[in-house]
């Protein structure tokens, strides 16, 4: 169960990390490439102490994860600011279904076994079969409607990218992967991020310097490093990804007692995306019977 404790520290910081643009309100591309550039230095350490990866095919796929993440991540950012780092937790777990059936693709030997008992495998199509109505109830709330519309591509790509990040694991030692990965990324999308900015944007790096986003990058950038590092150890250590990554996705109810403890009060009808959160914690715990 180590994976399990790795992976509930994962969720706290990734609480924090939906949150703090809620309050912030800086540019979520912006956001991105600033505390990737942070996470550059403050992973090098580890670089030096574990080493990298000697197989290729884990720079192949930490690599393909790039322009995934540096569009996903802005747009997360950006979706924070303008609905609340609630709203985006409880619509985000709509990806594990999606990983769910890749992974099951991926690894027809998993997909077998599970058809073995029929019992459970009706209860994962239930659960499945649960977030698209809750998906569908969404409706029902404009911002919830809002925040699922401008989501819905993020979701395939966050799909991809924890398959992606569970492939790279596979191709890696334990501790060198886990820091390499985080290097390697970020390294890789500042390097891309800036460049858009200077040669695209046409924008001065100084932009990058102002003091509210300073701030809110260097506690991203923080809290994204141990979350990373607990997660890619979570990864690391189970076969199926989508176990820690539902465990990831109970960020939403430490927002809730957030919320509770400062008073914050939501415009969005939560039950729906309670509703998914719950149907994907139970299509987690199905999977390891």
């Amino acid at each position: 169960m180590t994976w399990f404790i790795f992976s509930l520290i994962a969720t706290i910081c990734t609480a924090g990390v939906r949150l703090i643009n809620q309050y912030s309100k800086v540019s979520g591309f912006d956001l991105t490439v600033a505390n990737k550039s942070i996470l550059v230095v403050l992973s090098l350490p580890f670089i030096f102490a574990y080493g990298l990866p000697e197989d290729p095919l884990f720079y192949c796929f930490v690599l393909a994860t790039v322009p995934l993440c540096l569009y996903q991540d802005a747009r997360i950012f950006d979706i924070a600011a303008k609905y609340g780092g609630g709203v985006l937790t409880r619509v985000t777990p709509l990806h594990v279904p999606i990983v769910f059936v890749f992974w099951m693709m991926l690894s027809p030997a998993l997909f077998l076994e599970y058809l073995q008992t029929p019992a459970v495998f009706a209860v994962m199509l239930a659960c499945i079969s649960g977030c698209v109505f809750f998906s569908v109830r969404m409706q029902n709330c404009e911002v919830n409607a809002a925040a699922l519309r401008d989501i819905f591509p993020v979701l395939f790509l966050t799909a991809a990218t924890i398959i992606l990040n569970k492939l790279a694991m596979d191709y890696s030692p334990l501790h060198a992967g886990v820091y390499a990965y985080i290097f390697v990324q970020a390294v890789c999308m500042s390097g891309v991020g800036l460049g858009w900015i200077v040669l695209k944007q046409k924008r001065a790096l100084k932009s990058l310097y102002a003091p509210a986003l300073m701030k809110a990058s260097l506690f991203v950038a923080f809290a994204i490093l141990l979350h990373l590092i607990t997660k890619n150890y979570a990864f690391s250590l189970v076969e199926d990804p989508t176990l820690p990554s539902v465990i990831l996705l109970t960020a939403p109810f430490f927002i809730l007692v957030f919320y509770k403890l400062t008073g914050h009060k939501e415009k969005a009808d939560i039950w729906p995306g309670i509703g998914v959160v719950l149907c994907v914690l139970l299509l987690t715990a199905v999977t390891t019977l």
